[in-house]
């Protein structure tokens, strides 16, 4: 099955989303201290500078990380800056405008930048050949373009629940996992060869998505409490417990071994790129560092549930298609993510959430 959905819209995702600036604060540095002298500008036989972000969805976080890319170009030159921002068809491009565009005026004051959208699939052509010297993406390779027709029928996504998890129906063998795994990689794959071709010689490629190491995995905590809180609302009756067995986020955690791996062992990727910069590592998310300081647990897990719902509501709304009317479907959502909120209250160490990010700088040979 294909994928294309979105991030939740109408600012919401922009408002929910400062975990996922973390993890971009944690790799950023990389491509600014590659980028920022004469020399890298120099390479290219350009009278402008042009600069993408794959996975834009609203664009607070894109152009947050834009604005730090221009600051370190423009130390060095004065060329004309083009910026685009990619993400699906699917994707809420109004707002999108209007956060490039705050009471009608662009937020990116210096001369000589202009702003352009590239709507389309991260995994196909996105940009003509050679057209690209730097580009970014942060989170997008977790998703899965297509969901493989293996079905997992006691767990949501294709990654083992938590050693935390209280589900004792919830479980996942390596070979339910493997069609995930081959079509992550795949993706993977695809994404690198098409930034092969959009990106110029010498160009930079910043790579930044969640993970999981050798003892954690992202989807620990967070997908433990969704799953729960369906299985709650399964429980009174809203939802069959058919539409559990057959749920599964298109979504996949990567150790930082699997990410390299094109890059190493592929004979036709290894030639296109060189790896500059790479790291897994865990992030502080800012509303556990918000708990830590005022041990306000109402508070945490409102911000816990929505961050969750920014990045998964869209996806979980095209699920329920089939199994309840178009007037049901709102409200059964609702009391999903409503039973996330209590859950993450009445047992909050259940449900940790620990940001593990896996990272890539890399250049276009």
């Amino acid at each position: 099955m294909s994928q294309n959905v979105s991030m939740r819209c109408s600012g919401y995702y922009n408002k929910n989303s400062d975990t996922q600036k973390a993890g971009i604060d944690a790799c950023l540095p990389w491509l600014l201290n590659s980028i920022d002298s004469p020399s890298f500008i120099c390479q290219f036989n350009s009278n402008h500078i042009s600069i993408m972000d794959i996975g834009t969805s609203e664009g607070s976080n894109s152009i947050y990380a834009f604005k730090k890319i221009v600051h370190s170009i423009r130390n060095n030159t004065d060329k004309t800056v083009s910026l685009y921002f990619s993400d699906l068809p699917t994707n809420d491009y109004n707002q999108l405008i209007l956060t490039l565009f705050p009471q009608g005026e662009t937020t990116f004051s210096q001369d000589n930048i202009h702003t352009f959208v590239s709507a389309g699939n991260a995994f196909q052509a996105l940009m003509p050949p050679e057209s690209v010297h730097i580009a970014t993406t942060y989170n997008v390779l977790g998703f899965l373009e297509k969901t493989p027709e293996a079905k997992i029928p006691n767990h949501i996504l294709p990654m083992p629940p938590s050693t935390l998890s209280q589900n004792k129906k919830a479980n996942l063998t390596e070979e339910q996992r493997l069609p995930f795994k081959l079509e992550a990689a795949k993706n993977l794959a695809d994404f690198l060869h098409h930034r092969s071709i959009e990106l110029s010689k010498n160009g930079k490629l910043l790579i930044q998505t969640f993970g999981r190491n050798e003892n954690i995995s992202c989807s620990d905590g967070i997908y433990d409490v969704l799953a729960d809180a369906i299985l709650d609302c399964i429980e009174v009756g809203f939802l069959p417990y058919e539409f559990y067995q057959s749920l599964v986020f298109p979504v996949y955690f990567r150790s930082i071994e699997e990410l390299l791996e094109p890059i190493k062992y592929d004979s036709v990727l290894g030639k296109k790129f060189e790896i500059e910069h790479f790291e897994c590592k865990e992030v502080e998310v800012p509303f556990n560092r918000e708990l830590d300081r005022t041990g306000d647990y109402v508070l945490w897990a409102n911000r816990y549930t929505s961050m969750l719902r920014a990045f998964s509501e869209t996806f979980l709304y095209s699920a329920i298609q089939g199994y309840l009317s178009e007037n049901d479907k709102s409200h059964v959502i609702d009391h999903i993510y409503s039973n996330v909120t209590k859950r993450l209250i009445s047992s909050p160490t259940q449900y940790p959430f620990r940001y593990i990010t896996i990272a890539a700088l890399l250049t276009r040979k």
